[in-house]
């Protein structure tokens, strides 16, 4: 996401994104993506969070 906005790309089309881990709650494991997503001004596409992640705690972090 960071080289495509310095690329002046617009969208960012990926598969899966990461989010946050099973077990978070006594680890604080959350992927970068999730993170990066506020911060970097480019749409991303994607086909949705990946299966191992704890998808309601992904939306969860996703909405706030």
């Amino acid at each position: 996401m960071i080289l495509a906005n310095l690329a002046g790309i617009e969208i960012f089309v990926t598969g899966g994104i990461g989010g946050v881990h099973r077990g978070a709650e006594t680890t604080f494991d959350v992927s970068a993506d999730l993170i990066e997503l506020g911060k970097t001004p480019v749409a991303v596409v994607s086909a949705g969070a990946k299966s191992i992640l704890d998808i309601p705690k992904t939306l969860e972090y996703l909405e706030t």
